[in-house]
């Protein structure tokens, strides 16, 4: 089924002292990361169900800690606390083709929420391009191709 899941402290992507994390990954072309190359991150959690799916999860960053992200129905993309450190509880959720981003980017980004369902649809709460850092708080959703950053 070509389905990758990796958690930071099962696989050798492991850096050290990462716990309790868990990656599912179910469909062709799917890929769950759950903790991974980074330290300190813990209790994260990716889900990616069908094909050409991903879910990444407190993953590229130090101290990322209880993040979830679930992508569920084709092409869909949910990444939570990605490419930035001490970045925790943020959740994203993505259906049906969107793709959703929450707390990626920066650091100290925290309890960000993002939710896209629909084939185009983009969600990105707590998310920077640019290295901003302490985004916390925000929630963006987006359904029907809509395109919604926050802030």
């Amino acid at each position: 089924s070509n389905a990758h899941a990796a958690a930071g402290d099962k696989d050798a992507v492991r850096g050290s002292g990462n716990n309790n994390n868990t990656a599912k990954a179910i469909g062709d072309n799917s890929t769950a990361l759950a903790g991974t190359y980074g330290s300190g991150s813990d209790g994260n959690v990716a889900i990616a169900y069908g094909p050409d799916t991903t879910a990444i999860a407190g993953s590229d960053g130090n101290n990322n800690d209880s993040n979830s992200a679930i992508a569920f129905g084709p092409d869909s993309q949910a990444i939570a606390a990605r490419y930035g450190s001490d970045s925790s509880n943020n959740s994203a959720t993505a259906t049906n083709g969107a793709s959703a981003l929450a707390g990626v980017g920066g650091d100290d980004s925290d309890a960000n929420t993002a939710s896209a369902t629909g084939a185009g649809s983009i969600a990105a709460a707590g998310t920077t391009t640019t290295d901003e850092s302490d985004l916390d708080g925000f929630t963006a959703t987006a359904s029907g191709g809509d395109v919604v950053h926050n802030p």
